[in-house]
């Protein structure tokens, strides 16, 4: 996937640079210009053709809207060029500003390459001491003088300049209940798998046992008629009630086949150090699985794959709501949800309630200011409880993993990002952190698609098309929680459609045990990785704190997981920048 232009001011002209037309990447031309569709979308070529046509004669970007699919869009003419970025984050357009050239496309490397711009260090120390936060590096890329373009954003470039303004980004309707929600995501889930289902490619879906996989593959075996779909264990470690589940629903469900795709020891996290796409993240050091399951849909002949990918995020509601609960006065609630939650982690409901208080009387400004403090000082990692790590805008940073200069430049940037955060964003807590935990996924499905790529395969994930996330992300969060009833949202809007014994599942598999296996079958690469640390060679990464969290997990004590897949993650990037080579 890969489109480069460039505007040059001075012959008021665009060029396309290079491009790549990939089955995520779609083509229309029409008497006044060229539109490019970035994504998953499933209209006619005609169809695109017009959206083309009416782009480029009343630069009116609602052509577009309401197809379903998830996409990015930019329409090229002779003068100029408009990027439509998508609402959800999936497929982003960065650009960047010269003195006498705009370059645009769908890479930050390749931008970098050709247009110039250096590692960001901020961007690489935000990515390392705040790996659950993306407020310190919004809209950044890992190079200086690139930037990305918002999400649900439009971006004109041309003789007038660059102009940039909001058009379709997602916000909670204070007004959608629980019953107009459900019936929006029936509709929009019914027809990104229809859609789908209905495509010439031949499929194969993912059948974890969870709800969120399940579904969709009953679902399309409604449309398919039959269908191929895998199931993952770990023979070694088995997740037995996920498997279970599976094959109940697969007989369950008329012409599903179900595949058993057996992990081997070097399947398991740590295995494969080689990162993902443009942006370092963690959830390229988990590959294994993945590749296991995409080589058997090669041999199965699937040029497509659907996986359930986002359905947590889009569904479920974090920990955060019950800040909101507090703050619109629903105190009943508040004390019955948190006598729920403490049940569950084994907490007490008054601590839960405590730091719920303190949080709905804290703006976000004066978190990332708290946060700024945090960097700065250096703070041990992780928190103190459950309640301080989850009912919070985000977990208190991995700084001590920073140089002592590095603190110091990243906790300047997060007072400058606060002082500069807009005095009218009313979002909420839990709905912020809900649009955090999906940027987050949209790096992780990244991942899941670059893997899919190279087995040739297209990962499509229904749960993430936009009409699909608008239809769960318009329901406030704290009205999409339930501590006692695991995403009440999807059981509503699916009732009827799949059978009552998948809604009804309480449990979720646990795959711990191997991320800790991986890590000691890759503790001699990892330590060496840390020995000859890039990141440190940069002045940011402290290795020796670092190398104590690694000697704890090797031992099989507790992580900070996600941080520390970050740590390894950004020195793999760094390592296939710089060395243009693996660990």
């Amino acid at each position: 996937m890969n489109l480069i232009g460039c505007w040059t001011e001075s012959t008021g002209l665009v060029h396309v640079v290079s491009r790549t037309l990939s089955p995520t990447v779609r083509e229309a031309g029409c008497r006044d210009g060229t539109l490019f569709l970035i994504g998953q979308s499933f209209v006619s070529d005609s169809q695109l053709a017009q959206a083309c046509e009416a782009l480029s004669r009343t630069n009116d970007v609602r052509a577009t809207d309401g197809w379903p699919g998830c996409f990015s869009s930019v329409l090229i003419t002779r003068s100029g060029a408009v990027l439509l970025a998508d609402p959800v984050g999936q497929f982003p357009l960065f650009v960047s500003e010269k003195a006498d050239a705009v370059w645009f496309g769908t890479s930050s490397s390749d931008l970098a390459r050709l247009a110039g711009g250096t590692l960001d260090e901020i961007s690489v120390a935000a990515i390392l001491a705040c790996s659950e936060s993306g407020e310190p590096a919004r809209e950044r890329s890992m190079y200086r003088g690139i930037r990305r373009v918002p999400a649900g954003h439009v971006l004109s470039i041309g003789p007038s300049g660059v102009r940039e303004r909001p058009h379709s980004v997602l916000r909670p309707d204070p007004e959608m209940t629980m019953a107009e929600s459900a019936e929006w995501l029936r509709a929009a889930l019914s027809t990104a798998v229809r859609a789908r289902a209905r495509s010439p490619y031949r499929m194969t879906f993912d059948l974890s046992g969870g709800l969120d996989s399940t579904s969709l593959t009953l679902l399309a075996a409604g449309d398919l008629g039959d269908l191929d779909s895998l199931t993952y264990i770990n023979p070694a470690a088995p997740v037995t009630d996920d498997v279970e589940f599976a094959g109940q629903h697969a007989r369950s469900g008329s012409g599903i086949r179900q595949h058993l795709v057996s992990l081997r020891p070097e399947h398991l996290p740590y295995q494969v150090l080689h990162p993902t796409g443009d942006r370092p993240h963690g959830s390229s050091l988990a590959t294994g699985a993945l590749r296991a399951r995409f080589a058997r849909a090669t041999e199965l002949g699937s040029q497509a794959h659907v996986t359930g990918e986002g359905g947590d995020v889009v569904l479920k509601a974090p920990a955060a709501y019950l800040a909101d609960l507090a703050r619109h006065g629903e105190l009943t609630r508040l004390w019955y949800d948190c006598v729920a939650w403490a049940r569950l982690r084994g907490r007490t409901p008054l601590a839960l309630v405590g730091h719920a208080l303190k949080l709905s009387r804290t703006t976000r400004r004066q978190a990332l200011r708290s946060l700024a403090k945090d960097v700065a000082a250096g703070r041990p990692l992780g928190a103190e409880s459950w309640e301080a790590d989850r009912i919070a805008y985000w977990r208190r940073p991995s700084a001590q993993w920073l140089t002592p200069a590095a603190r110091r430049s990243l906790a300047a940037h997060i007072r400058d990002t606060a002082d500069h955060l807009p005095g009218d964003d009313a979002l909420e807590a839990g709905d912020v952190v809900t649009l955090e935990l999906l940027r987050q996924q949209t790096l992780t499905l990244r991942t899941v698609r670059a893997v899919g790529a190279e087995f040739g395969i297209d990962v499509h994930a229904p749960f993430m098309d936009t009409e699909v996330v608008r239809a769960c992300l318009a329901l406030p969060a704290r009205r999409r929680a339930d501590p006692r009833t695991p995403k009440p949202l999807l059981r509503a809007a699916l009732d009827g459609l799949v059978p009552a014994a998948v809604l009804a599942r309480t449990t979720k598999g646990d795959y711990t045990r191997d991320v800790y296996a991986g890590v000691r079958r890759a503790a001699p690469v990892l330590r060496r990785m840390l020995t000859e640390s890039v990141a440190a060679d940069h002045g940011i990464l402290e290795p020796g704190p670092v190398r104590v969290v690694l000697e704890d997990a090797i031992q099989g004590m507790p992580a900070p997981w996600g941080a520390l897949h970050q740590v390894f993650a950004v020195e793999a990037w760094l390592r296939e920048r710089e060395e243009g080579g693996r660990p």
